[in-house]
């Protein structure tokens, strides 16, 4: 990993830890038990710690989007999904494909979908030889108290 990916994966672990702290009602109930499901709103928790914590970067005139699916007027496809895709979140110029910078796929442990298809995609729009070239594409589990990563960077997979 690059200086740059190495502190774009150390916000993003410090925005995942801070939505896991802030709101642990969203995957355990009062009474202990296990939730599953709330993955959007986690999602969302998550993109606003990112977003405060590049705003003291050099990627602050960038923008972090959530479920964005568009590469200018068209939707955002790749080999595989031609059909078309959402990452949960990019950190992005819009209307470019010049500043690709980050993206990330987030699973619930309760998940029945095949982590397959979302570390797939990471593939396909970190490959530097494809449209969107991002830097750096991370998939994340989320487990009740933590999360794990992997790591997607020009295609390959790194733990």
């Amino acid at each position: 990993m690059t200086k740059e990916q190495k502190l774009l994966a150390k916000l993003l672990k410090k925005a995942v830890n801070a939505a896991l702290d802030e709101i642990p009602s969203l995957f355990i109930t009062a009474d202990g038990t296990n939730r599953v499901g709330l993955e959007q709103a986690f999602v969302f928790r998550v993109g606003v710690y990112l977003n405060a914590s590049l705003r003291r970067t050099r990627w602050k005139k960038l923008t972090l989007d959530s479920e964005y699916n568009k590469n200018m007027k068209d939707s955002k496809r790749t080999p595989s999904f031609t059909y078309g895709i959402q990452p949960d979140l990019i950190l992005h110029e819009r209307l470019s494909n010049g500043n690709n910078i980050l993206v990330v796929e987030f699973k619930g442990h309760w998940s029945q979908v095949d982590p397959i298809t979302d570390t797939m995609k990471l593939k396909e729009l970190t490959t530097t030889n494809g449209v969107y070239g991002f830097q750096l594409g991370v998939f994340v589990v989320i487990e009740p108290n933590n999360a794990k990563y992997t790591y997607i960077i020009n295609g390959n997979e790194y733990e």
